[in-house]
């Protein structure tokens, strides 16, 4: 139950943003702009994405390696082939399920290569917090290019959001902030009265967890984590440049590398929203950011939106049934790996 309502609740939050980003747009108008694009320019955007992907498993590679080996059977270095098709896997795992991919991708190259799935996981955060500080700086230089655009934020989000919080009266947030005091404790209680095997098996899996987040710093391979970070984010900026490209939008809007970077900015704060693979999210984000930072029309910004957003969600379905086909896993083995993981790491 908890399951199926995590998953009705994202899928009507990405049907209501996708309604109100395709809202008072012409389908026909859209169908038409789509049909004029330049897709001689599909096979550079898809060799693009391809070498994303490579980049970030290849960085999760470095970082799986330098865990601490507390398996003999654990391979000293790990497959790219393994890791770049976990990736695939990751991928097309959450244009359904939001965040489920990270467990997937993680149980899968687990088992292909022996490792502790607490371990792989711990990798994942670290990979989540480096491109999270990336997007953090991404943001800061964004706002700084765009702060005189950038005024529609305080019409659209921030007067409506703070002038919702200050209809609450303060017992209402004495409440809220009760009821989460009394679930900390409970949660600590039953930990205390929990079986000690229990407790020796988390034990075990905080450090592996930790063996995870601390690979950064073990890592010989610093300097090529970073390297492989900016060529990565370097590729994320081209993937946003090239349907510009394809919809002639840099011609006729002055646009260029620069609105580009703002532009992936933007995107990837759509894809962080818990809706299936951003659907929804992206195209009302991107909607609103080209409408009123780069003075683009609606049906030009709802068009740019659903073609970068559509050619990724086929690409990510057909590189993730690929990798499916070639490593040989069916759906039934990747559920198993959900269902079991929690278990597992313990």
């Amino acid at each position: 139950m908890k399951r199926f309502l995590s998953y009705s609740i994202s899928l009507l939050l990405g049907g209501v943003l996708l309604y109100l980003a395709l809202r008072g747009v012409s389908l026909a108008e859209l169908g038409e702009a789509l049909a004029r694009a330049h897709y001689a320019w599909l096979l550079p955007l898809i060799v693009v994405i391809v070498i994303a992907h490579a980049l970030r498993a290849y960085r999760w590679k470095l970082l799986i390696e330098a865990l601490p080996a507390r398996d003999a059977a654990a391979p000293a270095r790990i497959s790219f082939r393994n890791a770049f098709l976990s990736v695939l896997i990751g991928y097309l795992v959450n244009l359904a399920t939001p965040r489920l991919g990270e467990v997937v991708r993680s149980a899968n190259l687990a088992r292909q290569e022996k490792q502790r799935i607490s371990g792989v996981l711990g990798t994942v955060v670290i990979e989540r917090l480096l491109d999270s500080l990336v997007l953090l700086v991404a943001l800061v230089v964004t706002f700084g290019l765009y702060l005189d655009q950038l005024d529609f934020l305080e019409e659209t989000l921030w007067r409506p959001l703070f002038g919702t919080l200050g209809r609450f009266s303060a017992g209402s947030y004495a409440l809220v902030i009760t009821l989460c005091l009394g679930a900390g404790i409970l949660a600590v209680r039953a930990a205390r009265r929990s079986e000690h095997r229990f407790m020796r098996r988390l034990r075990d899996a905080a450090l592996s967890f930790r063996d995870g987040m601390y690979t950064l710093h073990r890592s010989p391979h610093r300097l090529t984590l970073l390297t492989t970070t900016v060529a990565m984010w370097g590729a994320y900026v081209m993937m946003a440049y090239i349907p510009l490209l394809m919809l002639d939008m840099t011609a006729r809007y002055d646009l260029g590398l620069i609105d580009a970077f703002a532009i992936m900015v933007f995107g990837s704060l759509g894809i962080a929203v818990p809706a299936p693979g951003g659907t929804g999210s992206y195209h009302y984000i991107i909607k609103l950011a080209l409408m009123h930072v780069f003075g683009i029309d609606a049906g030009d910004a709802v068009v740019y939106a659903v073609l970068s957003h559509g050619i990724q969600l086929v690409l990510y379905t057909l590189l993730g049934a690929a990798a499916l086909v070639l490593q040989g896993v069916s759906w039934q083995v990747l559920r198993t790996d959900v269902v079991e993981t929690p278990r597992k790491a313990l």
